[in-house]
């Protein structure tokens, strides 16, 4: 049976909340058949949940493609540590789970639906869950094209708890930062499906795979909600297990890197068309900057140990990669970010021309020949861009053009497709 509710929706604290729901029916108690169990804080990020909530009253809500919320039977309340069991109807689309208080309001987004007569564990309603549920749903609400090709997974890899606490205090709107998120990850996923190319099948596959990873994720987190140490490790693999779906579906990490490129600058190009200010993305390019350096260390550290035959990649170089992701978290500005990134490429070039017999002066003038030929060409197309496609576009030039001069450049070299793809990695960094 079907309760439908009149929700409204205003925007408090930068989190989306629904008021004034009346509902128009009753529910039986068989009809609670799905429950949803979790932690409400008052910690900004999914690393910090030390601070339960008691006494939260919980809700679910579903979301329908229209944008609209309908808000679904059965309510729990937190315990004195902020745990709650939800009891709720089942449902098949998108859901959001709501904690709220006098003094505090908590959401957290998951696709998949609520199925009947099983659990799901979602871990803690945080500032971060609460900003990635905001404008997963928004993307809904604005009707934004191409949105029910994006997972609540998508959305979540682009937040981090410097966006959460970031968003709090910017001037931005929620709504125009939802643009922009959706802008870059419609760029990653338009990229990928025409470079590889990328078949609707394989997408979907993709996409199942997101949502399913994303439960598996928010169960690993509830089961860890006070082992900071484990929360920090779910994290990452997640993000490696979100790689591994690329891989499962043939697709070259190159070209996963190149996407994730890709990625922050369509969400830089439609925050230009918006206005926002650079401190309101701050949070959102470390993120997507951290994701691009995720996937451009591990096929840098995947091809020297093909190209060495050995399990592991030079130490140093491993330390290098794990010294960039260390620095990108620690990140607070645009340049902070750009000198991490700084730093590894002359790690990487650094091991280059040792495995590659170049001296430095050839190294430099093969890097220097690239910038000038491919990276400012994409440079350019990117400060005139004010659509996805145009984003899209340029990349897609810039992947074939930096990849041909490059062999042009290695022609008379050994192994010029190893080079070649370090050289391609270095000019992005």
């Amino acid at each position: 049976m079907l309760l439908r509710y009149s929700v409204h929706l205003i925007l408090l604290m930068g989190v989306v909340v629904w008021v004034g729901c009346k509902k128009e029916g009753g529910v039986r108690p068989e009809d609670l058949t799905a429950r949803v169990e979790g932690r409400v804080t008052d910690e900004p990020g999914y690393s910090k949940q030390w601070g339960g909530i008691a006494g939260a009253r919980i809700e679910a809500a579903e979301i329908h493609a229209d944008g609209t919320l309908r808000v679904l039977g059965g309510q729990a309340e937190s315990d004195a540590q902020g745990y709650f069991v939800l009891y709720t109807e089942s449902s098949s689309l998108p859901v959001i789970v709501r904690a709220e208080t006098p003094a505090l309001l908590r959401t957290l987004a998951v696709d998949g639906g609520l199925l009947a007569d099983s659990t799901l564990r979602v871990g803690a309603l945080t500032a971060e869950s609460s900003l990635e549920a905001n404008l997963f749903y928004l993307m809904f609400q604005q009707q934004l094209a191409g949105t029910a090709d994006i997972t609540v997974a998508d959305v979540a890899l682009l937040v981090n708890t410097v966006a959460a606490l970031q968003v709090q205090d910017a001037s931005a709107s929620l709504a125009d930062l939802a643009r922009s998120i959706h802008a870059g990850i419609i760029a990653r996923q338009r990229f990928l499906a025409q470079k590889v190319p990328l078949s609707q099948t394989a997408a979907t596959r993709i996409r199942q795979a997101y949502r399913h990873l994303y439960r598996a994720y928010l169960a690993r987190m509830h089961a860890s909600a006070e082992d900071r140490v484990a929360l920090a490790e779910h994290a990452r693999w997640f993000e490696q297990q979100a790689l591994d779906r690329y891989l499962a579906e043939g697709v070259r990490m190159l070209d996963v890197l190149i996407a994730r490129h890709a990625q922050v600058e369509g969400l830089r190009m439609e925050a230009r068309n918006l206005h926002l200010s650079n401190d309101a993305l701050v949070g959102f390019v470390q993120q997507g900057k951290w994701l691009f350096a995720q996937a451009a260390i591990r096929f840098v550290e995947e091809r020297f140990q093909e190209r060495e035959g050995t399990s592991e990649p030079p130490a140093s170089l491993r330390e290098a990669g794990t010294q960039l992701r260390i620095s990108l978290q620690a990140a607070s500005t645009i340049t902070q970010i750009h000198q991490a990134l700084q730093a590894y490429r002359a790690s990487l070039l650094e091991h280059l021309q040792e495995v590659a017999g170049l001296s430095g002066d050839e190294l430099d003038q093969m890097v220097n020949v690239l910038t000038s030929e491919s990276v400012s060409v994409l440079n350019g197309r990117l400060q005139s861009a004010t659509t996805v496609d145009d984003v899209v576009e340029a990349y897609l030039s810039f992947a074939d053009q930096v990849c041909v001069t490059a062999l042009q450049l290695l022609r008379d070299r050994l192994e010029p497709q190893f080079i070649a793809d370090m050289l391609v990695v270095a000019v992005l960094l």
